[in-house]
């Protein structure tokens, strides 16, 4: 015997569940392109904290400069994320 599963896509809009198949094509492209752009997002923020891990990794090892004094706060701080 085989049993039909009934999953629906539904979505979360404004705090009320849709099924996706019932908004309107406008609303689908939207989500589409929302959910491309998460992807993206998710990607770089991954690579921003592999980039930044290297910084630190390069910055703790025996061929790291030596900091400088500065008498200015012209120069900009970069804090890599905690990874």
């Amino acid at each position: 015997m085989s049993e039909e599963l009934n999953i629906k896509n539904t979505v979360k809009i404004d705090g009320k569940d849709y099924d996706v198949e019932t908004l309107p094509v406008v609303a689908k492209i939207a989500i589409e392109h929302l959910v491309t752009i998460d992807k993206e997002v998710q990607r770089l923020e991954m690579a921003r904290a592999g980039f930044a891990q290297a910084i630190k990794s390069v910055m703790e090892g025996d061929d790291a400069p030596s900091p400088i004094e500065s008498e200015s706060n012209d120069t900009a701080e970069f804090v890599p994320e905690e990874v």
